[in-house]
């Protein structure tokens, strides 16, 4: 009977692991710390079986596509407040989403121009309610031109080992 020796991924994003033989004996599952995202790889399975009645082993290659996706996130990212000219404003949601229910227990940012409603209640969807209003910023441009807005939302849960969801933020404050 053949055994599976080994198993090997380019990108490490899943560990195998022996299982009960009712199984093939083989089972795998995505890392805790694999990065959200897609991934494209290739599985390449080392077994004892001779190919062709040659000594040596024998390589099964199955390739793999998947989307990694995180217990909880927030869309859309980055978070586009546009391009606006002093004294205007902008109004945005921000979707957040988990497997179980969550109650978003703050929203911060380091940019004092943006205000956040959210509900209090708990659930699988949330949605945060963004208001961007441009006027003079905290920290007044060093250089002639538009303003480049770069920053960080960051959203805490009540949701346990979730410190917090984060998105950037991007605009343009023209004079």
């Amino acid at each position: 009977m053949y055994k599976i020796l080994r198993v090997n991924m380019a990108a490490k994003t899943c560990v195998f692991e022996d299982v009960p033989a009712e199984y093939a004996g083989l089972g795998g599952r995505v890392k805790n710390d694999a990065p959200v995202g897609y991934v494209k790889d290739v599985l390449r399975f080392t077994t004892n079986e001779n190919p062709r009645g040659r000594n040596g082993t024998n390589e099964i290659v199955l390739p793999v596509q998947a989307m990694v996706t995180a217990p909880i996130h927030a869309k859309p990212s980055p978070f586009m407040v546009g391009v606006l000219s002093p004294g205007k404003s902008v109004s945005k949601n921000i979707v957040v989403r988990s497997e179980i229910p969550f109650r978003i227990e703050n929203v911060t940012t380091g940019d004092k121009r943006f205000r956040f409603t959210y509900s209090d209640e708990e659930s699988a969807i949330q949605l945060i309610s963004v208001r961007f209003s441009a006027g003079r910023s905290a920290e007044p441009p060093e250089r002639d031109g538009p303003l480049v807005l770069s920053d960080e939302i960051r959203i805490r849960t009540n949701l346990p080992d979730q410190e917090f969801v984060t998105l950037e933020t991007r605009g343009v404050l023209v004079e």
